[in-house]
């Protein structure tokens, strides 16, 4: 059997799989991990009224996570377009 010829479907839903992972990705951008470390940042707060500790803890989470998010979006990307052979 030729294996060439099986290769366009299998990318064609290596490509759809991986371009549901990125919309999965860059809508946790401002919904998941937002409330994810709202959630972790009560959970650190003792008391209704916290100090600025848990307000830091949200603020560089959530900057530090976004980050790593869209550097993964942008490495997810790079292999859509060889799988594409887009540009």
């Amino acid at each position: 059997m030729n294996t060439g010829s099986r290769k366009g479907p299998v990318r064609r839903v290596a490509a759809a799989l991986l371009a549901l992972a990125m919309l999965f990705a860059a809508f946790s951008l401002w919904t998941l991990i937002p409330l994810a470390w709202l959630w972790i940042g009560s959970q650190v707060a003792a008391t209704q009224f916290p100090s600025l500790g848990p307000y830091l803890v949200v603020l560089f989470g959530v900057i530090f996570s976004i980050m790593i998010v869209a550097w993964l979006l942008g490495l997810m990307n790079e292999l859509y377009m060889k799988l594409t052979g887009s540009h």
